[in-house]
């Protein structure tokens, strides 16, 4: 073969290599719609509202569709999060595929193409992707005291089957509603229960990951005004050691359970980000992340770094998806810090080089000598 020929031949393989490389980003291709306001008939303002709308509806339903339905409630509770953080950094690509006018509201119709890597591996931070039975299990044991007089309920330490509280159970039914494995008392052998035993023990005898103790306490202020609080412990029970502590307070003279409403939507963000913790702990996440290699002048520095990278305990897999001229772009599978990465590989001293890293993309710009 001529030269002419390998050279022809190996920039086919390069281009076929690269396809299948820059193929393995994830795309999800949707169809959406979104309104926006006219106001004093500006319609390229109101079609841009409309635009965001439509791609904010689009991330959500491929969101939805990487997620188990248990998390539904959970992930439309944060999808904002994700998308003031990403912007439209993830739309390939969109097509308006029709436009309408109701009065004062300007509705678009678009097809929308989606590179959803970023968006499954933060699924997967927030743990939206676990599925319920593999969530840790709680059980919740919280003292209450009133509202009205001195008297103190206990689910463990009262004499027969007796249910949870009415705060208990509703924090229960609202952990529940987003996704979370609660354990019921009902599903407790009640012969495996001593009050005397201590909550950690009580708690691992009923097969329960995770404990939430404290106690809620009304205190009469003045006629039907009442100072709620709510004292609250979370316990890792395999662990036996104490997470999170802390104290909410309202006081109002709404119903007892609107009141209740207010103190479990106040604590359950802290709950659940130490639930979300606890299942990233048991099952660590695999995330996809970039790295840029600039300045390359010869292939043993680069493949130095490279066989370095591979060698580490959290990296599984890096993959080449672009090349352009002295730098190299690869897919890297991580568990753990990117950033822990690179120093470690910095600590082996390949090359001289400055680490940048914006997002989920490190720079590693080679320096000459």
């Amino acid at each position: 073969m001529s030269l002419t020929g390998k050279i022809t031949c190996g920039c086919i393989w390069l281009t076929v290599f690269l396809c299948l490389y820059l193929h393995s980003y994830a795309q999800s291709q949707v169809q959406s719609w979104g309104i926006g306001p006219v106001v004093e008939e500006n319609i390229p303002k109101a079609e841009q509202r409309a635009l965001q709308d439509a791609f904010s509806k689009a991330i959500l339903q491929v969101a939805l569709s990487h997620i188990p339905a248990s998390s539904s409630l959970a992930l439309v509770e944060k999808i904002q999060e994700y998308n003031t953080s990403r912007e439209t950094q993830d739309i390939s690509q969109y097509q308006i595929t029709s436009r309408s006018r109701f009065f004062d509201v300007l509705q678009l119709n678009v097809d929308v193409i989606i590179n959803d890597d970023y968006l499954k591996n933060w699924l997967q931070l927030h743990a939206l992707t676990t599925p319920y039975e593999m969530r840790p299990a709680i059980l919740l044991m919280i003292s209450s005291y009133g509202p009205g007089s001195d008297e103190t309920y206990e689910w463990w330490t009262s004499t027969g089957k007796r249910p949870y509280s009415r705060f208990e159970n509703q924090l229960a039914e609202e952990l529940k509603r987003r996704g979370e494995k609660v354990l019921y008392v009902e599903q407790i052998p009640r012969n495996t229960i001593n009050p005397r035993e201590r909550p950690l023990f009580i708690a691992a005898s009923s097969g329960a990951d995770l404990l939430l103790t404290g106690s809620i306490s009304y205190t009469p202020v003045h006629d039907t005004l009442y100072e709620t609080t709510f004292d609250v412990n979370l316990l890792d029970v395999q662990k036996e050691r104490r997470l999170a502590s802390w104290t909410l307070s309202r006081r109002s003279d709404f119903e007892i359970k609107d009141v209740h409403t207010l103190i479990i939507s106040s604590a359950l963000p802290q709950i659940q980000s130490h639930i979300t913790q606890k299942i990233l702990d048991l099952y660590p996440v695999v995330v996809k992340r970039h790295i840029c290699i600039n300045g390359i002048s010869d292939y043993r520095t680069y493949q130095s770094m490279i066989t370095a990278l591979n060698a580490m305990a959290g990296i599984s897999s890096i993959k080449i998806v672009s090349i352009q001229g002295h730098t190299i772009c690869h897919s890297v599978e991580i568990k753990g810090s990117l950033e822990e990465m690179l120093q470690n590989l910095q600590y082996q001293q390949i090359a001289d080089a400055d680490i940048m890293i914006e997002g989920d993309v490190a720079y590693i710009r080679i320096l000459k000598r």
